[in-house]
């Protein structure tokens, strides 16, 4: 329905058959993680519009605008479909203009001047990833191993506004280490290699004791692209993001668990980072319950079950945000207080209660978006 990978097949369907019907059941059908839908066409083309019809829905199928106006039988309300790739869904006539009103309100965060990037892929945590004293130890016997030791962030380590950090940390060996700036090496390198080996024998000793895992890895690159004691995927283009202010979340979560980082960590790919202006601005919006609703409702590529959301990066950077203009900006700038006040709180007392605070963003979110109270009343299930 709006993942990326069916838009191939949602612009076959549109284009060379004719629509009859479609029941979306959502998740919760089977016993596994899936949405779940019925779909009817006919081996016909037309270019007159079409009845769209179901037990409890229907559409009516333009090809010329490809957009198909949906309404439910049963109370006769109105919805649109975009053709040509773009993402179904089955909404009430108030949720369309619901849907309409973020696009024409915001800015998409792709076109933003900001950048979303996945965490790093080891391949082998065991050996990557190393805690207090193991760290201490290595940098004990060679003290230039704490230039690649780097705090970590786990997916499971990222909360609201705030990080449950447990003192793990990331060894972070980029392919060709320590060569990998060298523009004539490629392929696994036992230059490279016999270098680590000379230049941090400590931290090359502790991934000796892992090789036999690590080689295991995935057989088409390890030893063949990279070097056995590298990282799977070092985010080799991008891994200087890292060590920037930046937004970090869970990919897969129940709800928005967005946070700022200050402190430089780097983490792992079931998190996604964030990197470029407004960050507070944008924290709070994204940890809004307006967020939370529209984006699973809206954008999300599918429910992984009936609670869980994927935040992925290429449903993330669909997301409209209003840009910051003279007409919001006290908005914006209330946004950002709420938010460092959160902040400060989470700081100082990881437990401190923050809800009154976020409530007071939630509404101001509300004002951003220039939402009624029939249409708030939509986004906390009211109606």
């Amino acid at each position: 329905m709006r993942a990326g990978y069916g838009k191939n097949l949602r612009d076959y369907f549109i284009i060379h058959t004719q629509p009859v019907q479609l029941l979306d059941m959502g998740p919760d059908v089977f016993d596994a993680t899936v949405d779940t839908n019925i779909l009817l066409f006919q081996k016909i083309v037309s270019d007159a519009p079409t009845a769209f019809v179901g037990v409890s829905l229907g559409a009516d199928f333009d090809r010329q605008t490809g957009s198909i106006a949906r309404y439910l039988i049963d109370n006769g309300s109105t919805m649109e479909m975009h053709a040509k790739g773009e993402p179904w869904a089955i909404l009430s006539s108030a949720e369309l203009n619901l849907k309409r009103k973020i696009e024409d309100i915001g800015k998409p965060l792709k076109d933003w001047n900001i950048n979303i990037y996945r965490g790093i892929i080891t391949g082998c945590n065991e050996a990557f990833i190393i805690d207090e004293a193991k760290r201490e130890q290595l940098i004990e016997q060679d003290p230039k191993s704490e230039k690649i030791i780097k705090l970590l962030l786990r997916g499971k380590d990222i909360k609201r506004y705030q990080s449950n950090w447990t003192n793990l940390y990331l060894l972070f060996i980029p392919w060709h280490f320590p060569l990998h700036e060298d523009p004539t090496i490629s392929g696994a390198s036992g230059v490279a290699e016999n270098r680590l080996k000379e230049d941090y024998p400590s931290i090359y000793n502790h991934l000796l004791e892992y090789k036999d895992r690590l080689c295991k890895r995935n057989r088409s690159e390890t030893g063949i692209r990279y070097e056995w004691y590298a990282l799977q995927r070092c985010a080799s283009t991008y891994h200087s993001e890292f060590e920037k202010e930046k937004i970090v979340w869970q990919e897969i979560a129940t709800e928005g668990t967005f946070l700022i980082d200050r402190n430089q960590f780097y983490s792992l790919d079931t998190t996604r980072i964030l990197t470029g202006k407004n960050l507070s601005y944008l924290l709070g919006i994204l940890n809004s319950r307006f967020f939370l609703f529209a984006f699973k409702n809206y954008y999300a590529g599918g429910h992984l079950g009936s609670k869980g959301v994927r935040f992925k990066s290429e449903f993330m950077k669909s997301f409209p945000v209003p840009p910051i203009t003279d007409a919001n900006q006290s908005i914006a700038e209330q946004i950002e207080m709420q938010v460092d006040k959160i902040l400060d709180a989470k700081h100082t007392d990881p437990e401190a209660g923050t809800s009154t605070l976020e409530d007071e963003i939630d509404k101001l979110v509300y004002e951003l978006y220039n939402l009624t109270e029939d249409e708030i009343a939509i986004v906390e299930g009211r109606v």
